[in-house]
């Protein structure tokens, strides 16, 4: 869950403010490559290997997602 809220919440920003300041898909890109490289030293170093579960999809987030969507694009109309 908290992955999914990140990640949305990440895309929001860039989606919704980029035109304002540009560097801001570049900020997010470095945030995540970061994050990733972590989880990655703290899986192979730290935890066991967790367990997999099998979805459908995305879920609700795809809804989600949708909605940031549409709210960018009014967003960065009226900014412009």
């Amino acid at each position: 869950f908290t992955e999914y809220l990140f990640a949305v919440t990440q895309f929001a920003y860039v989606a919704c403010f980029s035109v304002v300041l540009p560097i801001t898909p570049l900020i997010v890109l470095i945030n995540h490559l970061v994050g990733m490289r972590l989880d990655a030293f703290k899986l192979c170093r730290g935890r066991r290997r967790p367990l997999s579960q099998k979805t459908g999809g995305i879920g609700i987030w795809g809804h989600v997602l949708h909605i940031v969507t549409v709210i960018a694009i009014l967003t960065n109309c009226s900014l412009m």
